[in-house]
């Protein structure tokens, strides 16, 4: 009698495996660690099996999930949002350095000539413009700290700035034109 639960629970692992593999395109679930970045999924399958007991735990970060993203280009970046006056001047004034994967989002209410300067930066930027629809309208690529006091502009008005680390727009292969996708942001 045991060996038949075992044989049936098994049974349903490999059902729910195959179904999970089916619905994710054929793609193998993520099992989480403790090692995982915030790159990772934020929901993964974990499949668990003994011959005591049978289950399927679905893991969830909150960390993970609450983490806004933008994806353009080839990256995937966390961001930081810049959302009121003071966020916005601030950006990444004072800040000894950024990770490879990160940037900090502008947002404003209405598309402006949105001017990014090198005030107290010490180390330097991309910088990429969008209009309204997220769509690329300007990239100033190798801002540095000593081009303060200079204002950079976009060439069109611009309801959205991302300030990544340089090289990142070159490197991740952003261009005028592209589509951004904002990820758990509300903006």
């Amino acid at each position: 009698m045991r060996k038949t639960y075992i044989l049936a629970g098994s049974i349903f692992i490999v059902c729910i495996a195959v179904f999970v593999i089916v619905q994710s395109g054929g793609k193998t679930p993520h099992i989480p660690s403790s090692n995982d970045t915030d790159s990772e999924k934020a929901a993964s399958i974990l499949f668990s099996s003994s011959t005591r007991d049978v289950s399927l735990a679905v893991a969830t970060s909150s960390r993970l999930t609450s983490t806004p993203y933008i994806v353009i280009g080839t990256a995937k970046l966390r961001i930081g949002i810049a959302d009121t006056e003071a966020t916005r001047e601030l950006g990444l004034s004072g800040r000894t350095n950024l990770a490879l994967d990160e940037g900090l989002f502008f947002v404003t209410d209405t598309p402006n000539m949105l001017g990014i300067w090198m005030k107290d930066m010490n180390f330097p930027i991309d910088v990429i413009w969008f209009d309204n629809n997220l769509k690329v309208i300007t990239i100033v690529s190798n801002m540095l700290p000593d081009s303060y006091p200079t204002v950079y502009n976009p060439t069109v008005p611009a309801q959205y700035v991302l300030e990544v680390n340089a090289g990142v727009a070159s490197k991740e292969g952003i261009k005028v034109g592209q589509k951004a996708v904002l990820i758990n942001s509300s903006h």
